[in-house]
């Protein structure tokens, strides 16, 4: 054989042992379905494709980063079978009805009475939260007016995601009145740990004229119930809010003569104080507060008897309208508002009810994770470094690297035909 053509069939093999710098190489990542992919890769790592004499050691450090995940797992395999594996199972927060949006997990709690936010694993993030006490209950006149009820508390604020429980209470809705002596009933009052957000105030009610004031007071809360109406004499004036929770109700307007001109006044709202009776026109119901496109925490409309229009409308729609001639409407479940107030003509007019509270706590699953895996005394043969992540839907996604381990011998081998390429190339 030619010695140049010695030379050009052993150069190849005098260069195929490479020693490399662990680095961050090009990964393929593969989505099979389900949610949008998360980003798997290598901090730390052998170069992709590489080649290392056998005995070889690398410490391997790999990132996670992205939303619900629900288990992470770095595989070594050699020759394709798996020999090594360590692996995290992802544990969420549980409590309420657990809704997904986007990037977002809720939890809302929507029944009345008390639950727990229990948080399994710390996670490296905080959650924001929502907290509306229970609505007022409107006011009852068998014979005049009634008062809307006041809406609940409207608290936000966050909290960090550290393992452990938390406590959370939704409050009930007031009851309408159905008592010529009481207003209507006052909300319960919601919390989650020791934050809370107090129920709203009960519409005021009246009785028959006796000679005396015989209105009933709206009550106080995180916002005031609306004032009850009968003559110039027989009305009463919003109850107040609590600052920082809420407003005052309205106050109810009377009239000596004509039941025409009467009007309760509209339970106060988060947003906003209830507005007050007028000549002809009762009080519509406080405006609420918005979070995520709804509305929570309105007053309930004040109650009007005579005339064919001017019942008090409840606040931003979900507050109970007041009644004309009727009984209260009820609030929107769950928004925490205040019930209508009842209009006189009949003992079953009774005031509307309040909403329960509701309590939401929200947070992003956006998250940064890694594993790391020490392979010492690596023998010859086809490694690869699968990472695996499966998401809450099932779904899952890989990313890999490979490399090989070549044995001593083989090794020898390539150095004797390295040295020999330096002999000929000398002769040469």
């Amino acid at each position: 054989m030619p010695l140049l053509d010695m030379f050009l069939f052993l150069l190849p093999f005098s260069w195929s042992l490479d020693y490399v710098i662990p680095g961050k190489p090009s990964n393929s990542m593969m989505q099979i379905r389900g949610l949008s992919h998360p980003n798997l890769g290598f901090l730390s790592s052998p170069q992709n494709n590489s080649n290392f004499i056998e005995k070889k050691s690398f410490n391997v450090v790999s990132s996670f980063n992205g939303s619900f995940f629900s288990n992470i797992s770095m595989k070594l395999f050699k020759d394709g079978i798996m020999i090594q594996q360590i692996s995290r199972e992802i544990l969420y927060p549980t409590g309420g009805n657990i809704l997904f949006d986007g990037e977002w997990r809720t939890h809302k709690y929507l029944q009345s009475g008390t639950g727990s936010f229990s948080i399994p694993l710390s996670l490296n993030s905080n959650a924001e939260y929502l907290v509306v006490g229970g609505g007022g209950g409107g006011g009852f006149n068998n014979e005049y007016c009634g008062g809307g009820g006041g809406g609940g508390g409207f608290v936000l604020g966050s909290i960090p995601l550290n393992q452990g429980s938390i406590q959370v209470k939704v409050g009930a809705g007031g009851l309408g009145s159905s008592s010529k002596f009481s207003a209507g009933g006052k909300g319960g009052d919601s919390s989650i740990g020791s934050v809370i957000a107090y129920g709203g105030g009960g519409g005021g009610s009246g009785v028959p004229y006796t000679g005396k004031n015989d209105v009933i007071s709206p009550t106080s809360g995180a916002s005031g119930g609306g004032g009850g109406s009968q003559s110039l004499l027989r009305t009463k004036n919003g109850a107040v809010g609590i600052s920082g929770q809420g407003h005052s109700g309205g106050n109810g307007y009377g009239h000596d003569s004509n039941c025409i001109y009467q009007g309760a006044g509209g339970g106060g709202g988060a947003g906003s104080a209830g507005n007050h009776g007028t000549s002809g026109k009762a009080g519509a119901g406080g405006a609420g507060k918005e979070y995520l496109g709804v509305y929570y925490s309105a007053g309930g409309g004040g109650g009007k008897r005579c005339g064919s229009q001017g019942a008090g409308l409840g606040g931003s729609g979900v507050g109970g309208n007041g009644g004309l001639s009727s009984r209260g409407g009820d609030a929107y479940q769950n928004s925490g508002s205040g019930g209508g107030g009842a209009a006189g003509g009949a003992t079953t007019f009774v005031g509307g009810n309040g909403a329960s509270g509701i309590v939401i706590i929200r947070y992003t699953t956006s998250l940064s994770l890694s594993l790391m895996a020490s392979y010492s005394n690596l023998q010859a043969g086809l490694y690869e470094i699968v990472l695996m992540a499966e998401m809450i839907d099932m779904s899952k996604y890989s990313s890999s690297l490979s490399f090989r381990i070549i044995s001593n011998t083989k090794a020898s081998r390539i150095n004797f035909k390295h040295s020999l390429v330096y002999i000929l190339i000398f002769v040469l």
